[in-house]
C-alpha cells in the first residue's frame, strides 16, 4: 500500500463520529459471538448424531451378551440355614501377651515409655487384617 491509500484510510476514519465507531464495534462483537455459538451448535448436533448412530451398537452387544450369560448360568443354589453364632472367647490372655511383647520391645530399644492397654476392639475379618486400613486413625 502506498502512502496515499493510508492517508485516505485515516481521513475516512477521522470523519466517523464516536457513536458510529461504538456501533460498528458492537455489530462486530455480536456477529463474532453469533458465529462462535453457531459453530458450537453445529458441533453439538454432530456429536448428538454420532451418539444416535454409533453408541447404540455397544449397547445392543452388551444386552445380547447379558442375555447369553443369563441363558448359560445354572440356577442359584437354595439358601442354607444360618449356623448358630459362635460364642466369643475371652481375649484377656491374648491382650496380656501382646502388651508384654510391646513392653519388651520398647524396653529393648531404649524407648521405654509407660503404657497400658485401656481398651480393645475386635476387628472384622480373619485375623483382623482385612479392615485394618479402615480402622487407622491419624
Amino acid at each position: 500500500m502506498n502512502t496515499a491509500m493510508i492517508n485516505n484510510l485515516f481521513s475516512v476514519a477521522a470523519e466517523i463520529s464516536y457513536g458510529e465507531k461504538v456501533l460498528n464495534g458492537l455489530i462486530v462483537t455480536v456477529v463474532g459471538v453469533l458465529a462462535v455459538f453457531s459453530v458450537l451448535a453445529v458441533l453439538w448436533g454432530t456429536l448428538a448424531l454420532f451418539k444416535v448412530f454409533f453408541y447404540d451398537i455397544p449397547e445392543k452387544k452388551k444386552k445380547a451378551a447379558l442375555a447369553e450369560k443369563q441363558k448359560n448360568t445354572p440356577p442359584a443354589p437354595e439358601p442354607v440355614a444360618e449356623e448358630p453364632a459362635v460364642p466369643v472367647a475371652d481375649d484377656s490372655e491374648l491382650i496380656a501377651v501382646i502388651t508384654a511383647a510391646v513392653a519388651a520391645y520398647t524396653a529393648k530399644s531404649g524407648n521405654a515409655l509407660p503404657f497400658r492397654v485401656v481398651s480393645y476392639k475386635r476387628v472384622r475379618g480373619a485375623g483382623g487384617w482385612s479392615g485394618a486400613d479402615e480402622n487407622e486413625t491419624f
